[in-house]
């Protein structure tokens, strides 16, 4: 190793020191990452909150549509039997079979409809979940990475100050 001057190795250790002095821009990039990845995360459960919400909202209106409509269909079947019952008590017994098993398949597809919607719910949670899954484990890599790299790079930096401090102080002793 050449001989350096006492300014030299001064001059060297503060160039070295001023490298170090970049970390932090570093760390704090990183940090802005993470908080950004938090963001992205909180955006995703709202918009899956919502999605979920208009489902239930839309699933609810079906029911409401369905029950709404078994009752008109309750109330003209029993309007139409009072009014047949004066015919024959026969005929009534006959339209009142009716009027249940048209009500049992409306329910049917009422039900039947309730439960594609569910069906189309859950295939999207479960797409939406994917790829919130994939984002944060994508971004958690990444991370990783880079704190793993900043840590390497901060452990070789200090060895390479504590090789050089101990040059400097053994040069020092020297003299």
């Amino acid at each position: 190793m050449a001989e350096y001057t006492l300014t030299d190795r001064v001059d060297i250790l503060e160039q070295r020191v001023g490298s170090l002095e970049a970390l932090p821009a570093k760390v704090t990039g990183l940090t802005t990452e993470v908080r950004r990845l938090r963001e992205d995360i909180l955006q995703h459960h709202s918009e899956m909150r919502a999605e979920f919400s208009a489902t239930r909202n839309q699933i609810g209106a079906l029911h409401e549509v369905a029950a709404t409509r078994a009752l008109e269909l309750h109330d003209a079947t029993n309007d139409r039997m009072d009014r047949l019952h004066s015919i024959a008590m026969t005929r009534m017994d006959v339209l009142h079979g009716i009027a249940i098993g048209r009500m049992e398949e409306l329910h049917g597809v009422a039900m039947g409809r309730m439960d594609h919607l569910h069906g189309i719910a859950i295939g999207r949670m479960d797409y939406l979940h994917g790829i919130a899954i994939g984002r944060m484990d994508h971004l958690h890599g990444v991370a990783m990475g880079k704190i793993d790299e900043l840590r390497l790079e901060v452990t070789t930096r200090m060895q390479d100050l504590q090789t050089d401090i101990k040059a400097i102080l053994e040069r020092l002793d020297k003299r």
